[in-house]
């Protein structure tokens, strides 16, 4: 492919030869080989511009740069943003596959994985070949891939993509990530349906204020960005942003929505409910737990039936919902114990779980267990308030690590417990003792919730990834394996 038909009219100038021929594209200077096109970024701590040398060295045929350098003796591309540039040059070497599926993304601080997997779930029954990209990888019908984050780089985006629409998959649910919007990861892409779930705290060693990470949400939903939006507005950013929208729109919720979920039971097998549009109700079961997940129900179903699904076929689906992995998986102890294993990890994700499980451990007469921790070099201020929560809502908190990265174990620690009553929890700094413990503690009618790392495959110690899974733990601790 020749470099100008990747760059097409998103270059300020191109000096040298743009009929060269590109046989690759890629921001990271190991990745270069003979024919590739290097796109030079401005990042938070390293100006990928002063490599160029390196990369021409390798073979680079091209740079993309946001200034011209001197003495530099590949074509350079100059360009006004290096990270928009990367995305929709990655989108034109690749065939631009966006273009030829229809493409929903979901944002919001939870509930992404839920429901971009339940709108996997609808359309794959419903006969349309369906993907997904998200936290717990790339996945379609006998393929999965996995790049270790929310939403791909944009070359690796692009190539999956790519690889998706070669296999016929016609529609691709997508977690869109506050920092992929800040990176400007989705730049070449126009979402054909657009979802905002929510807005809690989360993210704060990035963006530093909630007015920033808003603002990182709210790109998703500019005009130039979706066709649709289907959006939450039962929190204040959620309101405020289904005001400001102008192309068309559906807003739902618990309250004061298009979409209003009414009337939810629970039973032993899952929820029941109501959503009412004026007049018209619909009755809903799905084999999950929690007020918030009847929400990302309502937004999957929204989404579907705007791509086209009869309301009766998305429901249908609904009902035979498949565990999603990592998100409110349930165990049980030989002796009638249940253990619950979710990836909710801020506040607002802790408190709605909790919530949820204790209703169950309510109407059984017994004891929430809270299991979680809180990651290291990340936002420290949520660490008191995930223990207050959980103090508040557990019978008793088993407080240990999550991904203590470079930090102390025990200093996370302290952080969480600093406002704890003492004789409300437990330190274990060791994750599995600490569910050891917690399993051993489940008496019949308890219930566990092992929190903030879902189905993640690693704990991250001293930079780190050792094998861990709070899944096999579990089961191993109550015989499964």
């Amino acid at each position: 492919m020749k470099l100008k038909e990747i760059v097409g009219q998103d270059a300020i100038n191109i000096i040298g030869n743009e009929n060269v021929e590109v046989l690759g594209i890629t921001n990271k200077t190991d990745e270069v080989c003979a024919g590739y096109v290097f796109v030079a970024i401005t990042g938070q701590n390293v100006d990928s511009h002063t490599l160029v040398p390196d990369t021409i060295a390798r073979g680079a045929v091209a740079v993309v740069v946001e200034r011209p350098l001197v003495g530099v003796r590949a074509v350079q591309v100059v360009v006004k943003n290096s990270r928009i540039a990367l995305s929709k040059f990655a989108s034109a070497f690749f065939g631009h596959p966006e273009r030829k599926m229809k493409m929903i993304g979901v944002t919001g601080t939870n509930g992404k994985t839920t429901t971009t997997h339940m709108i996997y779930h609808i359309l794959n029954s419903s006969g349309i070949k369906c993907g997904v990209v998200g936290t717990s990888g790339c996945k379609w019908e006998g393929e999965e891939l996995n790049f270790g984050m929310t939403t791909p780089d944009p070359v690796d985006l692009e190539k999956t993509l790519y690889l998706m629409q070669k296999d016929g998959v016609k529609a691709v649910a997508m977690e869109v990530s506050a920092h992929a919007l800040d990176l400007e990861k989705t730049a070449s892409i126009v979402f054909d349906v657009a979802i905002f779930t929510n807005l809690t705290r989360d993210h704060f060693d990035y963006f530093g204020t909630m007015e920033k990470y808003k603002e990182a949400k709210q790109k998703l939903f500019w005009p130039s960005k979706c066709h649709h939006a289907i959006v939450c507005t039962d929190d204040e950013c959620g309101k405020e942003l289904f005001d400001q929208i102008i192309c068309s729109k559906t807003s739902y919720g618990i309250t004061q929505a298009q979409n209003e979920i009414e009337s939810i039971k629970l039973t032993k097998s899952g929820q029941e409910f109501v959503v009412k549009n004026n007049s018209l109700e619909q009755k809903f079961f799905i084999p999950l737990f929690g007020d918030y997940n009847t929400k990302n129900t309502l937004a999957a179903y929204l989404a579907a039936k705007h791509l086209g699904i009869p309301s009766q076929k998305a429901l249908s689906c609904l009902r035979h919902l498949p565990k999603i992995d990592g998100r409110y998986e349930t165990f049980f102890k030989n002796n009638g114990g249940m253990v619950i294993i979710d990836y909710a990890h801020t506040p607002d994700g802790l408190q709605n779980l909790l919530e949820s499980a204790k209703q169950i451990a309510d109407s059984e007469g017994g004891r929430l267990i809270s299991l979680f921790g809180c990651g290291g070099n990340r936002d420290t201020g949520k660490r008191a308030q995930m223990g207050e929560i959980s103090e508040k809502f557990a019978t008793f908190s088993i407080v240990t690590s999550d991904n203590p990265r470079l930090e102390d174990p025990n200093s996370i620690i302290s952080d969480v417990v600093e406002h704890m009553n003492k004789f409300s929890y437990v330190r274990v700094a060791n994750r599995a003792d600490a569910v050891n413990l917690g399993v051993k503690m489940l008496f019949s009618n308890d219930v566990l919730v092992v929190a903030g790392k879902g189905n993640e495959s690693y704990i991250d110690i001293n930079g780190q990834k050792l094998n861990y899974s709070d899944k096999e733990t579990v089961k191993k601790c109550i015989d499964l394996l």
